[in-house]
């Protein structure tokens, strides 16, 4: 049986939110790259995107993913300057508030 911490589900429930706000609509989040499906309407079509989660932008091209099988990297920290173009980055700790380097830690 394949069991999931009260943590990891609380951040993705987190991750949801802001991706709502962002308006997606999460279709699949799964363990093989990318991590996520979702849409997103803009006007009145609808795109899917694959969405890439990691802890630094810059962890995507030293997992040596494929830029051109991602629209969206979710991260904690936006250190990656030279993202490929058409790849959307959206650092979480923006909706924090949080300017400086913080750890995020289970309680």
């Amino acid at each position: 049986m394949f069991r999931i911490s009260v943590f990891v589900l609380r951040i993705l429930w987190f991750l949801m939110k802001i991706l709502t706000k962002k308006s997606f609509c999460i279709e699949e989040i799964r363990p093989q790259f990318p991590d996520c499906i979702a849409h997103r309407k803009m006007g009145d079509s609808e795109r899917k995107y694959r969405i890439e989660f990691e802890f630094r932008s810059s962890n995507f091209k030293a997992h040596l993913h494929d830029s051109g099988k991602c629209d969206v990297i979710v991260c904690w920290h936006h250190d990656w300057p030279d993202v490929p173009k058409g790849v959307e980055v959206v650092e979480l700790k923006r909706y924090f508030g949080v300017s400086r380097k913080v750890w995020i830690q289970q309680a």
